[in-house]
C-alpha cells in the first residue's frame, strides 16, 4: 500500500484551508431515534475519505443530507468558500452516486454520458470496454451490474470537485471493482472523494483516511484496532 488510511487525521491548521469540503453540525432524527448527532467531516482535494459503519448506522442517510437529497434538522456544508445552502448550489459542487439507478431510461448510454461527463473526460469513459459495448443501448437493455458500473464511472468523472459515492462497488464483479478503484485513485489528483461501502477491504485499500459512523457520531480511526474496539471488526 502506498498510503496509510489510518493516518492523516485533520489537524487544526488544515481546517482553516478553504480548499476542502467542510461538513458540520449535521443532525437527523427518525421519530424519537437520533440517527445522526452533530456530525462533522472534512475532505480535501487529493483525499479519499472512507466512511465505515454497520448496516443501519446512517451512512447513506448522511450522504443524502450532504447532497441535500434529504432534509435534516441541521446541516452546514461548504465547498471551498461556497456555503451550499440550496440544492442548485450543492449540485454545482458535489456529484453524488446514490444506491438507486439514475440513468434516464429513455436515453441511450452515450447520450447520458455526454449529459453528465465533461468533454475532457469523455474519452476516458467511453473507451472503457464495459462501457463501450453498451454505448448504443438504453439502460433497460443492459444488466443491472453493467448499469451500476457505468453510473459509477460517470460519477467518478463528473465535473464537480467533490464526489460522494454510496456503495460504488456493490453489484460489480471483482474485475470491475478493481477498475473502479483505479479510476478513483486517478481522479483523486484533483478531486476529493467520500466513499461508503460494505466492501471493507476495497475501501481500506484505496482510502487515504478512514472514519467510523458509530451510534450516530463519527469516530476517528487511527489504526485497525480502533475498528475492533468500536465493534465494527471482530477481535
Amino acid at each position: 500500500m502506498d498510503h496509510n488510511p489510518f493516518g492523516n487525521i485533520f489537524n487544526v491548521n488544515t481546517l482553516s484551508d478553504l480548499n476542502h469540503l467542510h461538513i458540520d453540525s449535521i443532525q437527523m432524527r427518525f421519530g424519537n431515534k437520533l440517527l445522526l448527532s452533530d456530525i462533522y467531516l472534512a475532505c480535501k482535494k487529493g483525499e479519499i475519505l472512507g466512511i465505515l459503519g454497520r448496516n443501519g448506522s446512517g451512512k447513506s442517510t448522511l450522504l443524502k443530507i450532504i447532497h441535500k437529497s434529504l432534509t435534516a434538522e441541521n446541516r452546514f456544508v461548504r465547498a471551498g468558500k461556497h456555503v451550499l445552502l440550496s440544492e442548485a448550489a450543492t449540485i454545482r459542487h458535489l456529484a453524488y452516486l446514490p444506491q438507486e439507478n439514475f440513468l434516464p431510461g429513455h436515453l441511450k448510454i452515450i447520450k447520458a454520458i455526454r449529459a453528465f461527463v465533461p468533454p475532457e473526460n469523455l474519452d476516458k469513459v467511453i473507451n472503457l470496454p464495459s462501457v463501450k459495448a453498451s454505448l448504443n443501448k438504453k439502460p433497460y437493455e443492459i444488466s443491472k451490474g453493467t448499469q451500476r458500473f457505468i453510473e459509477t464511472v460517470i460519477t467518478i468523472h463528473a465535473q464537480q470537485d467533490y464526489i460522494l459515492l454510496d456503495e460504488p462497488f456493490a453489484g460489480n464483479s471483482p474485475v470491475n471493482c478493481e477498475i473502479l478503484a483505479g479510476l478513483i485513485k486517478e481522479q483523486r489528483s484533483h478531486k476529493g472523494f467520500i466513499i461508503t461501502d460494505h466492501n471493507y477491504r476495497t475501501v481500506y485499500d484505496i482510502a487515504t483516511r478512514i472514519v467510523l459512523l458509530h451510534h450516530g457520531s463519527i469516530k476517528q480511526i487511527t489504526e485497525r484496532n480502533d475498528l475492533v474496539r468500536w465493534g465494527y471488526l471482530p477481535g
